[in-house]
């Protein structure tokens, strides 16, 4: 009776009865087949994942802020520069773009890592001057 009722259903939405034929035979994939593969850089001098994440972390934690126990890091992927920023980088650079999130959901920092030089840049950072210690990052 299921399986009459999704053929039906397949039918009506798809026209088609292929769909319920590839969910018999197509078994759903599992979870290390689904999981992304982590990005890799040949040839540059920070060419993992693990690398920008580090360095990003470690710039992170010198803004001052500490981390908030719900706090979380994790590489968002490469971007081509397309212009020149001065100290930083030149057009047509590979940079690492690190993003701290609270609880998945609440951005709190995004922060480029140069795939060659190692240099940050913080884009969007919680303000608190290091020599007011008086008020928590905000």
């Amino acid at each position: 009776m299921n399986k009459l009722l999704l053929a039906l259903t397949c039918l009506l939405l798809t026209g088609s009865f292929s769909s319920v034929r590839a969910q018999y035979v197509n078994p759903m994939p599992r979870m290390e087949d689904v999981r992304r593969q982590p990005i890799e850089l040949k040839g540059a001098t920070l060419s993992t994942e693990a690398l920008a994440k580090d360095i990003a972390d470690a710039a992170y934690w010198k803004l001052g802020c500490g981390w908030l126990a719900n706090e979380a890091s994790g590489v968002n992927g490469v971007v081509q520069l397309g212009f020149d920023m001065p100290g930083f980088a030149k057009q047509g650079d590979l940079i690492w773009e690190v993003r701290v999130v609270l609880m998945h959901t609440q951005l709190r920092a995004l922060i480029w890592v140069h795939s060659e030089t190692g240099k940050v840049k913080f884009l969007i950072a919680p303000v608190t001057p290091k020599a007011d210690k008086t008020k928590p990052c905000t």
